[in-house]
């Protein structure tokens, strides 16, 4: 496809998604010829990790071109492909260029090809991101950990942030936690911890808790995920003191869910749960998630401890629940499935998550 071709046709185009281009094709032609755009999405196909070893070691952007300047909020880059980064050059040159009216940043610095990352500097530059209000990103070993919780600081406006962490030697680090401690209007916060990880900081981890439960009903923190080995009964109960909390969602851990649920039916805001890949949510578990009087939604993924008799138990005990949503290998009967459709608003079934290889 010839993109300088067909672009200027659409030149007042404000939201544009490409997908399975080299990243210099992509970025030395779309912010020329599309410069009114307002959310830029690249997804790289998964065969694209091999695309860019054509081009040369050094990959600069060409510095006559405006590189979205002005006028973009959503930059979406390698959402669905975090194994290849882009060239850090690429990006430091995007985010300079993009960072006055940037909202939202979804992009990776798993930095672990020593072609991209020889052109690191020992410190991050300092990035000022005014309006940046949801970011979403991957790190990895060293320094990339670092320039994350450098673009954290230098965003006062953060609502939402996802941390996933591919390394497999160095847990989420420190000055990331100490960043998200710091971020005034934190209302939803995800991380997601690869399973070859060393454990992150708990004590870091609880003293961000301890922060908004201080603050009461004025605590903005509303929505937590945490996904990992780390998640244990220490976490939750200062997490369970966060009294502005909507929604809670657990995966690939086993602490003890007793005292969570005992401490989650105090919280009067609390409507929204999701478990995955949970050994010890049990059928007497599912009993136990319908006293939760306010349980609007569950969300059940990869629990092999499960069958319909606790799926039974759910639906017809809880006075609340208007949805239902389970994996697709979970164990039930189509006599389940007919109840749970007449007794709720929603119920459906994950067909596309393979319970047995999700990692």
């Amino acid at each position: 496809m010839d993109l300088e071709a067909i672009l200027p046709r659409y030149s007042n185009i404000k939201k544009l998604t490409v997908t399975k281009f080299p990243y210099q094709y992509i970025f030395n032609y779309i912010p020329r010829l599309c410069p009114n755009l307002e959310s830029f999405t690249f997804h790289r196909n998964k065969d694209g990790c091999h695309q860019d070893h054509r081009f040369p070691v050094t990959l600069p952007i060409r510095p006559t071109l405006p590189m979205f300047q002005g006028k973009l909020h959503t930059l979406i880059l390698m959402e669905d492909d975090f194994a290849t980064p882009m060239p850090w050059d690429m990006m430091k040159n995007i985010l300079e260029q993009a960072s006055p009216t940037l909202q939202q940043l979804h992009c990776c610095f798993y930095f672990t090809n020593t072609r991209f990352t020889s052109i690191l500097g020992a410190d991050p530059p300092r990035f000022n991101l005014p309006e940046l209000k949801i970011l979403k990103c991957t790190v990895g070993e060293g320094k990339s950990q670092k320039y994350v919780a450098s673009l954290i600081c230098n965003a006062p406006k953060l609502a939402a942030v996802t941390i996933r962490n591919y390394a497999r030697t160095q847990r989420i680090a420190d000055q990331i936690l100490d960043a998200l401690i710091g971020l005034d209007h934190l209302t939803w916060l995800e991380l997601l911890e690869s399973r070859f990880s060393k454990q992150l900081n708990e004590k870091k981890l609880i003293s961000l808790f301890d922060k908004h439960a201080a603050l009461g009903d004025k605590a903005p923190l509303q929505c937590v995920s945490l996904d990992g080995p780390f998640v244990k009964r220490d976490i939750l109960a200062p997490l369970t003191k966060v009294v502005t909390l909507r929604g809670i969602d657990l995966g690939f851990c086993n602490p003890n869910l007793n005292k969570f649920i005992v401490a989650v039916k105090k919280l009067k805001h609390f409507h929204d749960l999701r478990v995955m890949k949970m050994g010890t949510v049990t059928n007497d578990t599912l009993l136990k998630f319908a006293s939760i009087p306010n349980l609007k939604r569950f969300i059940l993924l990869a629990c092999k401890n499960v069958n319909s008799n606790g799926l039974f138990k759910l639906v017809d005990n809880s006075l609340s629940l208007e949805e239902l949503q389970i994996s697709e290998g979970t164990n039930r009967s189509s006599k389940f499935e007919v109840h749970a459709k007449e007794k709720l608003a929603k119920f459906c079934i994950y067909s596309n998550f393979d319970d047995d290889n999700f990692v």
